[in-house]
């Protein structure tokens, strides 16, 4: 009799804990904070590998970026500066990777893409032309 009260309280202190506000918190905020955790990571290769590709590009003919940016050298400082910040990044976030921490480094590399596109799409830094 005493194992059928033990199991009921088991249950019973089981569905309290799947109910309760906090833990039910705790878990969407563990499920939010993976989902921007990867997609930092996603985020950071994919700017690395996006402007080597773009570097790489405009080194062997530079001639189409002259024809759609109205100044193609300084789209090619901003695409170094992506490379450069996105590749100092990269290993402070590879320090965290065991306990899933974000390295304020990679953090920091993302606000500031994400000031330059705003600003880039606010003021036309980088403008286009012969569309």
């Amino acid at each position: 009799m005493s194992m059928m009260i033990e199991s009921a309280e088991t249950v019973a202190s089981t569905e309290s804990a799947e109910t309760n506000p906090g833990t039910v918190r705790a878990r969407w905020l563990g499920a939010i904070r993976a989902v921007a955790y990867w997609g930092l990571w996603l985020f950071l290769i994919s700017i690395f590998l996006a402007s080597a590709g773009d570097i790489w590009d405009y080194n062997e003919d530079p001639t189409p970026y002259h024809r759609v940016y109205r100044d193609a050298v300084l789209h090619e400082y901003v695409m170094w500066a992506y490379l450069v910040l996105t590749a100092a990044a990269i290993p402070f976030q590879v320090a965290g990777w065991r306990e899933r921490r974000f390295s304020p480094v990679a953090v920091a590399v993302f606000a500031l893409h994400v000031c330059f596109a705003v600003a880039n799409r606010m003021f036309g830094i980088i403008q286009t032309c012969c569309s």
